[in-house]
């Protein structure tokens, strides 16, 4: 999917028009990304494909986009999807010393056990931006449950006033929230439970 977007945005002027769910949050994830004229993100447990097909939406030449994948083989790698420039981590503490403007949690934070240290870990500069996109969120308490379209896999539904007490410490609130098809969330049962977008604001 990544080289078919690559090969599309190469040869037109309009992007490849996606046929999922993924395009929704994709769009969700690059309008933004143009609210500062010079931005720098780090898109957090992602891969390629998130980045792979932002050529021609947007204009990219003034993002400084890193990504961090702790399933990589390489400590680092560096990549180039039309004019953005992506820079690839294994490993946080190699850009400990960074501040972001956008950090962006693309159906990722489900599968992580700890949101709060990774937070606290993190550094954001005095304007930031925390997008959550295609997540499940709860209502309730946060709770685990099997994925059903992957064999072993867990998730952790965390609890939406959960996520907003961890981020208010940060001085983060949410301005915006939104819902989509359960089905894709990967769910059997619904407990009050939601397939989400959701930003938060310092």
């Amino acid at each position: 999917l990544i080289n078919q977007f690559r090969k599309y945005n190469n040869k037109y002027k309009l992007n490849l028009s996606e046929r999922s769910y993924y395009n929704h949050t994709r769009d969700f994830f690059a309008l933004n990304l143009i609210l500062k004229k010079k931005i720098k993100v780090l898109d957090y447990g992602s891969n390629f494909l998130a980045c792979s097909n932002l050529d021609n939406k947007i204009d990219c030449k003034n993002i400084d986009y890193f990504l961090f994948n702790p399933f990589l083989k390489k400590i680092i790698i560096n990549k180039k999807f039309g004019k953005l420039k992506v820079k690839c981590f294994k490993n946080l503490k190699t850009i400990k010393k960074q501040k972001f403007d956008i950090i962006n949690f693309g159906s990722s934070l489900q599968y992580m056990e700890n949101f709060d240290q990774i937070i606290k870990s993190l550094r954001f500069k005095a304007k930031s931006t925390i997008l959550i996109s295609a997540t499940p969120i709860t209502f309730k308490k946060t709770y685990k449950a099997k994925q059903t379209n992957a064999k072993g896999l867990n998730q952790k539904v965390y609890s939406f006033y959960d996520i907003a007490k961890i981020l208010k410490k940060k001085k983060f609130k949410n301005i915006f929230k939104s819902c989509m098809d359960f089905k894709l969330s990967g769910l059997k049962k619904k407990n009050k439970t939601y397939f989400m977008n959701l930003v938060f604001r310092n």
